[in-house]
């Protein structure tokens, strides 16, 4: 099983390619999370409280991806790939392993030529999405050290009390928006998931208040859920749709589209087709 994948379905809407070098994740997210959800269908873990309790680095994970990123590049193939789309690439384990890091340099490394083919110069590119703040700020000069990469945070809500209700062990968001401000400030093109929307005014709020270091917004809904109190989609769609456009902003259809210094936005599908 390769471990650089196309995601599936409506997940493609945030990367053309993906790779987990971990499973599992400690963010305790008590809305339900998909990666969860799929972790204990494929048996990887007994239970949700189990993905959240013992995530792991996935064994010779980065040896496969090393080989898997430079075989693409053989062929010729440029790659966009999300690391961590099943888990947040800079979860704990990443201080200690150092598994993200390694895996950007492989996709930032020429490849050199070997029994399977000649070098080439080729250099593919990573997009990030995670909850981490300051630990993923560690690699923010790598990642401008090229073009082409793309450098996101996961946003409910800037009110920290709220935030600790529905993702507890994440780092505040606070935090999340000084590590995305960095990564604006090196040139790198920042993108922000406001999914799961719990409380649409706090996502709207979040909208405004990192207007000036996000490139592109991602905007969804909460699924598989009852949010805190019934959500009017239509009205809240409206309402993402006027705020970009005052900011500037024009229609993606996904963040993998945005660009430097472009302002845009993405309306899921799910959201979309909200009633």
């Amino acid at each position: 099983m390769s471990i650089i994948y196309q995601p599936g379905g409506r997940a493609r809407e945030y990367a053309p390619w993906a790779a987990n070098l971990y499973k599992g994740c400690p963010h305790g997210c008590k809305y339900p999370c998909y990666a969860a959800t799929l972790s204990v269908k494929q048996r990887w873990f007994p239970s949700v409280a189990a993905f959240h309790a013992h995530p792991e680095a996935r064994e010779g994970a980065l040896e496969q991806f090393a080989r898997e990123a430079a075989s693409h590049a053989r062929k010729g193939e440029r790659l966009l790939v999300q690391l961590g789309f099943l888990t947040d690439p800079y979860q704990p384990l990443e201080k200690e392993l150092g598994l993200t890091r390694e895996a950007i340099q492989a996709l930032k490394a020429p490849v050199p030529g070997d029994m399977f083919g000649p070098g080439v110069e080729l250099q593919h590119n990573a997009q990030i999405l995670t909850k981490a703040g300051e630990l993923a700020m560690r690699d923010l000069e790598l990642l401008a050290s090229w073009p082409g990469n793309l450098f996101g945070i996961s946003l409910t809500t800037l009110d920290s009390e709220k935030a600790a209700r529905v993702e507890p062990f994440a780092a505040l968001p606070r935090d999340r928006c000084a590590s995305a401000a960095a990564a604006k400030m090196l040139g790198i093109t920042t993108w922000c998931s406001l999914e799961p929307t719990y409380w649409p005014a706090e996502s709207l709020k979040c909208m405004e208040a990192a207007d000036e270091f996000i490139d592109c917004f991602a905007v969804g809904k909460l699924n598989h859920a009852k949010p805190p109190s019934p959500i009017d989609y239509r009205a809240y769609k409206g309402k993402v749709v006027e705020l970009a456009q005052r900011q500037g902003r024009k229609r993606v259809q996904s963040p993998a589209d945005a660009k430097p210094g472009e302002k845009s936005y993405v309306l899921k599908v799910d959201l979309l087709e909200a009633a």
